[in-house]
């Protein structure tokens, strides 16, 4: 996925942030009339090897921590 970014965090519509960077992207792609996609990736899906995060041009860690899974976001990051 080219000018794609993985939203690295566990979901929860009752956290401001994780319901505002769907809009706030949207709002860059439109303004910049570039082809930029995400898509969510929960942290219990992120294993040791990261694979599911292959071809991913950008990775944003998502605020709302305690995280379900600490250690694949911290090799995320690392």
């Amino acid at each position: 996925m080219s000018n794609s970014i993985a939203l690295i965090g566990d979901y929860n519509e009752h956290v401001i942030a994780h319901t505002a960077i769907p809009k706030v992207l949207e709002l860059a792609r439109t303004a910049l009339v570039k082809d930029l996609q995400w898509q969510w990736i929960e942290t219990l899906t992120i294993d040791a090897d990261l694979n599911k995060l292959k071809g991913f041009s950008g990775f944003w860690v998502v605020l709302g921590s305690p995280y379900v899974n600490m250690d694949g976001v911290l090799n995320v990051i690392r």
